[in-house]
């Protein structure tokens, strides 16, 4: 666990524009890749400069807009070959002038952060944003776990993270001791969310009929995400209420999100169930559906989740302690185990459904620290220091 004195502070001195270098797998539409993107759109790009330093060899979808705003997109890869990622990724920093490394994985941070320290780059920081199954992991997980934790606090200025949720999963309930650990939750644009609610839009946008109700799920087919509940819970509602469609959203074309579309078909349900892919207008397709079911059996924050709050759109959701998180500044839900029988998951979608949504909710998060504004200036805070 953590001592005092392993975290001493270092701060960055410097009066023209910090460039930041961004650590990431690979910039595709994943939760903390959009999230940073966000954050690129609505910063001062001439005081913040962002690059991004990936392994995967393939481009990333956010490469070109990325490019468009001034950054560049540093592949130091493959991560697998240890030794030529981190010489390349030393040479990166050699021969550039970034004043802050900002690694969004914690394994990132236990391999570049001490070479950022040698090189010496003032500003070092740890982004945490999973907590994982803990009740799951076997005890070399956990003395993983451990051995990332203290990388990172022997090598990072800064340590972040999106939860308090993800702080104690990592650090322990002490945490809020140590003035380098910061809690900054991931923040959303309001603005989109705005937009005037257009169910018959939705029906007609896929094919629907407007008598139906609509149950969407947003996130990429990982299995955190748990979308076998989402087909058991699908077909043990529609064997009562089979005029429903369940819209699953999200990027995805492996082998996990074949196998779902192929247990669909097994189970006959694909006039009921539909695969969109990857959407640009999340925040209409939330102001107009009907309900989110969103199983997940673990999440740092569960970014989806925000938005749909501020939507104000009915929701039942795995009860994590991220998402009481979220719901003390708005939002209703109806909160279940994971691992409860479909049949009650089912039970409390009927419940959801026969809510109307809440117009209020995004007045709510205005002021929050989940709106972007007030995220940014966090995050900018500590690149500042």
């Amino acid at each position: 666990m953590i001592t005092k004195n392993m975290i001493k502070p270092k701060y960055a001195d410097s009066n023209n524009a910090i460039r930041i270098l961004h650590v990431v797998t690979i910039m595709d539409c994943g939760g903390i890749e959009t999230r940073t993107m966000e954050l690129m759109r609505h910063i001062d790009r001439n005081r913040y400069l962002f690059d991004f330093c990936v392994h995967k060899p393939q481009p990333g979808y956010y490469d070109q807009e990325i490019t468009q705003l001034g950054g560049k997109v540093h592949n130091c890869g493959p991560l697998k070959n240890l030794p030529i990622f981190a010489y390349r990724f030393y040479k990166l920093l050699k021969t550039s002038n970034y004043d802050v490394v900002h690694c969004h994985v914690p394994t990132f941070a236990a391999v570049c952060l001490p070479i950022a320290k040698l090189l010496g780059i003032k500003k070092r920081i740890a982004h945490f944003r999973s907590t994982s199954n803990i009740k799951k992991q076997n005890f070399f997980h956990k003395l993983s776990r451990k051995f990332l934790a203290r990388i990172a606090c022997a090598n990072a200025t800064d340590i972040i993270g999106i939860s308090s949720d993800v702080l104690n999963n990592w650090f322990g309930k002490q945490y809020s001791q140590y003035s380098r650990i910061h809690l900054v939750y991931n923040g959303i644009n309001l603005t989109p969310f705005t937009c005037p609610r257009q169910p018959d839009w939705l029906r007609q946008e896929f094919d629907i009929p407007q008598s139906w109700q609509t149950v969407i799920h947003v996130g990429r087919f990982d299995p955190p995400k748990n979308h076998r509940k989402i087909i058991s819970v699908a077909q043990a509602f529609l064997a009562q209420n089979p005029k429903t469609c369940f819209l699953l959203i999200g990027p995805g074309q492996g082998q996990l999100k074949q196998s779902i579309k192929k247990l669909v078909q097994q189970k006959n349900l694909t006039q009921n169930i539909r695969f969109p892919g990857l959407r640009t207008d999340i925040p209409q397709i939330m102001r107009s559906a009907d309900a989110l079911l969103f199983p997940s059996t673990w999440e740092g924050l569960g970014n989806v989740v925000i938005e749909a709050a501020a939507a104000g759109l009915p929701m039942v959701l795995s009860d994590l302690p991220a998402f009481h998180e979220i719901l003390a500044v708005a939002g209703r839900a109806e909160l279940l185990n994971p691992t409860a029988p479909d049949i009650d998951w089912a039970a409390a979608l009927h419940n959801a459904l026969a809510q109307k949504p809440d117009d209020t909710a995004l007045g709510k998060f205005q002021n929050s620290p989940f709106a972007l504004p007030n995220s940014r200036q966090a995050l900018l805070s500590i690149y500042q220091s």
